[in-house]
C-alpha cells in the first residue's frame, strides 16, 4: 500500500503546507480522541503542530515547534498497528531540535514527530505531502 504515490510536483509549498493543514484531522483511539493541528510557524520554514488529547478524566496539550527543512525525507513513512494508523518523521542526523512543550511547559527537545491519521489513505495523502514539501525546499 505505499507504493501508490500521488504526485505534488506542480505545487507551491504554501499551497502543499495548506493541503497538509486540510488532511491532519481529530481522530478517536480507544476511549481518547486526539485534537491534531497544523499551523504555520513565526519563522518562513516554521510549523507548530498541535495534539489535544482528550480522554475520560484527563487533558494533555502536545506542542511541536519546528522548520520542515530540517526533517530527514527519508525517515517519513507510516505505519500500521491495530486500528491504529501513524505518520511518523525525524530530524536530519537524527538531531534533537523539534521544540516540545507538554501542557504548556518545555520539555526536551525531540527528533521524531508521529502524527494520527484516520485511515491508510489519510496517512499515504499526508506522507506524500510532506515528502513533497520537505524536497521542494
Amino acid at each position: 500500500c505505499e507504493s501508490e504515490i500521488v504526485s505534488y510536483k506542480n505545487k507551491s509549498t504554501t499551497e502543499l503546507i495548506n493541503l497538509l493543514i486540510a488532511n491532519i484531522k481529530t481522530i478517536n483511539v480507544g476511549a481518547k480522541s486526539l485534537d491534531q493541528s497544523l499551523e504555520k510557524g513565526m519563522s518562513e520554514n516554521g510549523l507548530k503542530f498541535k495534539i489535544l488529547e482528550i480522554a475520560e478524566k484527563s487533558t494533555k496539550e502536545k506542542l511541536f515547534e519546528f522548520n520542515y527543512t530540517d526533517i530527514n525525507p527519508g525517515s517519513i513513512k507510516f505505519e500500521a498497528s491495530g486500528k491504529n494508523v501513524n505518520v511518523l518523521f525525524g530530524t536530519k542526523f537524527n538531531e534533537k531540535i523539534f521544540q516540545y512543550y507538554e501542557d504548556g511547559q518545555i520539555k526536551n527537545y525531540q527528533n521524531t514527530i508521529s502524527i494520527s491519521a484516520e485511515s491508510i489513505e489519510n496517512a499515504r495523502t499526508i506522507t506524500s505531502l510532506i515528502k513533497a514539501m520537505v524536497e521542494k525546499k
